[in-house]
C-alpha cells in the first residue's frame, strides 16, 4: 500500500525535535503514525490521506531521544501495512556542541 522513503531505511536520527515521514502509495490509503507506550502501541494525531498525487508527508513531534513508532496504512477495502520505525532524537545540545567547536590551524603539527 505504501513506499516510506524517509527515513530511507527503519531507524534514522536527527537533531530536529521535529522530523517529516514520507513517501508514497495508493490514492485514497490513511496513513496513521503510532507511538510506542509501555509495551502498547497508542495512535497519535498524525494522519493522512493518500491523494492524487500519491504522496504522503507526515511532520511529527520527537518526544524523547528513541522513538519508537509504528507507521499503520489502510486503504478503503481493509487492506493494510504496518511498517515499524525508530527515531532517535540526538538533542540540541550536541549540535550546538559541534557547531562551537573551534580549530586553530597554527596548532597543528605538519
Amino acid at each position: 500500500l505504501i513506499v516510506i522513503t524517509k527515513p530511507p531505511k527503519d531507524r534514522s536520527a536527527t537533531f530536529d525535535r521535529s522530523y517529516v515521514i514520507s513517501g508514497y502509495g495508493k490514492e485514497g490509503t490513511v496513513v496513521a503514525i503510532y507511538k510506542l507506550s509501555g509495551d502498547v502501541y497508542v495512535k497519535t494525531n498524525y494522519e493522512w490521506q493518500i491523494g492524487a498525487s500519491t504522496y504522503f508527508a507526515i511532520p511529527i513531534e520527537l518526544d524523547s531521544k528513541k522513538n519508537i513508532l509504528l507507521c499503520r496504512a489502510e486503504d478503503s477495502s481493509g487492506q493494510y501495512q504496518h511498517a515499524k520505525l525508530e527515531i532517535t532524537y540526538l538533542g540540541s545540545s550536541l549540535s550546538d556542541v559541534v557547531r562551537n567547536i573551534t580549530v586553530d590551524a597554527t596548532s597543528i603539527p605538519y
